[in-house]
Parts: structure tokens; sequence; C-alpha cells
């Protein structure tokens, strides 16, 4: 094959920047967009834009499709919109390094940086990288968050959803999206009791937190990062309790801007812990059901001198 000479090489880029240029003015056809998804390679906005263009057309893209992709996760920058790329991708059999490496980034910009990412994405890791050994945590932590927020789940979905639970739990990595957990399984692993406190921040940041309750004193106390720069905090609220805080990182000057959850969920009639007679009383306080609130006063120094019996406490 005959190198091309450093003119015909000028003309080549002189040939492209006046098909890119068509593209944005929309004035090209099917033969110009097929040259610019073989040849373009520049901003990662443009090169969805041909794609999407390209698909229309029903041309061959797996080429640019992977182009998208590599530059992507060289970026690190620019996913919004690129599930359909990628689902297209996959489907072509494409490089199963890039494909998981994409569902890790992802990954990371849904459950670190808050971004919505489609269904498709964790599909693809319930199916080539759960259970796999070397799976990144933030992908399992991913698929969990979103677990948590689908309403209709398979018996599978389900069972995994426990298990990582179950094991990010025992590890002490305790998320605000846990709080949305349905109630059983908040009582079974003694969720129900907490408010999760969550900020997110650059990673090895020295936060502190500074709250209080209703009109009590102001605290401050140290915010543990947990996980890539999530930073928790985990407070027990009762019934009716208001907190207050903020999070100062280092060197603010701003005026701090205090922040408020007010915990008003109705007091459980049923539940039997001590937590739950606690704020039956706080309710039954406020009705003014005084014989209620005696009856709620007797079982709570019931179950605190059993406790205190079997387990020595004193």
């Amino acid at each position: 094959s005959s190198l091309l000479t450093e003119d015909e090489m000028e003309q080549d880029r002189m040939f492209l920047a006046v098909c890119v240029y068509c593209f944005e003015k929309k004035l090209y056809d099917e033969k110009m967009l097929a040259y610019l998804m073989k040849n373009y390679e520049g901003s990662l906005e443009l090169m969805k834009e041909i794609w999407r263009a390209g698909q229309t057309f029903k041309l061959e893209s797996f080429e640019l499709e992977e182009k998208i992709l590599v530059l992507l996760l060289f970026l690190q920058q620019g996913s919004e919109h690129t599930e359909e790329i990628f689902v297209s991708y996959e489907k072509k059999m494409g490089k199963s390094r890039i494909c998981r490496a994409y569902v890790t980034w992802m990954s990371y910009e849904s459950f670190v940086r808050e971004k919505y990412v489609e269904w498709p994405v964790f599909a693809y890791m319930e199916k080539h990288m759960l259970g796999i050994v070397g799976t990144p945590d933030i992908c399992k932590l991913a698929l969990l968050k979103r677990y948590t927020e689908r309403k209709e789940k398979s018996a599978g979905q389900q069972k995994w959803m426990i298990y990582l639970l179950e094991k990010y739990l025992e590890q002490g990595m305790h998320f605000a999206f846990m709080q949305k957990l349905p109630g059983r399984l908040k009582e079974r692993y003694h969720l129900y009791d907490k408010y999760i406190l969550e900020y997110h921040a650059e990673p090895g940041k020295e936060l502190v937190l500074h709250y209080r309750y209703g009109d009590q004193e102001e605290k401050k106390v140290s915010m543990p990062e947990i996980f890539e720069g999530i930073y928790v905090k985990e407070f027990t609220l009762f019934y009716k309790d208001r907190l207050e805080w903020y999070v100062a990182e280092e060197e603010e000057t701003e005026e701090p801007k205090w922040q408020s959850y007010s915990h008003t969920a109705p007091a459980s009639r049923h539940g039997g812990t001590r937590y739950d007679l606690v704020n039956q009383m706080i309710a039954a306080r406020e009705q003014g059901d005084l014989t209620q609130l005696e009856n709620l006063h007797r079982r709570y120094a019931g179950q605190k001198y059993l406790v205190e019996s079997i387990f020595g406490l004193n």
C-alpha cells in the first residue's frame, strides 16, 4: 500500500473538517455520515451526535461505539446518554474488558456522583459480573442501591439484595439509601431507629459535622469517610425529634447553612421494642392519654429490667 503524502494528509484533514461543518449545519447525506462515523475522532459529544444520526440510517456503528466508550473512560466525563451506545456495542460482541470498564465507571457515576444510570448497565452487571471474584465493590454497591429503589424485583434479585446488604452492613458500611428499605428489612437489620446522614465530598478530606437537637446546645464531631468520598454519621431519633446540622470542610470561610430533618413518622402502635415503646409514650403524652402512657411506661420498665437481668447490665 502506498503512503499518503503530507499534502494528501492535509487534504484529508480539510475534507473531514468540511464534513464536520456540514454535519453541524445538518447538511449531510448517508454517504457523508458513514465517512464521519468511520473517520471522525474528536469531541465526545459530537461523536455521540454522529452515532445517533447514524442510527436513523441504520449504518454500521461498532467502530464508532468502541471509540466513544474508550474516550469516555479516558476522559471520565460525558457519560450522559451513553447507555444505548453501550447496549449496541455489547450486543455486537464488544470487548468484555471495555464493557466491564464502562459498567464500573457508570457504577461510580451512579453511586458516588449520584447520576441517574439506565437499567441496562445493571442488567449487564447481573449477567456478567455479579458473583464473579474481582468484581469491584463500587459495582455491587451501585447495584444494591438500585435494587432498593426498584419496586418490582425477581426472587433472584431479592436474594442478591439481601446478600449484598448483609455483606456491607457486616463491614459497618451504612448508607442513606438503606433508609428506603422495606420496614421488615429495616427491623431485621436494626435500621428502623436510625437516621443516616450522608455527605459527598472529595476523598480524604477532614470533615466536621456540627449538629443540634431542637433547641439544645450545638455539638460537633468528625465525620468518617466510609467509601470513596462518602461521609456518614448515624443518629437515633425519636418521634417528633428535630435534627439540625451543617458540614464544615477544610478552610471553609462562608457562613454555614443549617439543614434540618424532623422525625415525623407516626409512632408504631404495634411495635414492641423499647424504641417503639418510647415513641408510643411520646405520642400518648402528646394526645393527653395518661392511661395509655402509664401502661406503656410499665411495659418499658419491665423490658428494661428483663434486659438488664439477662445481660447483667447496670
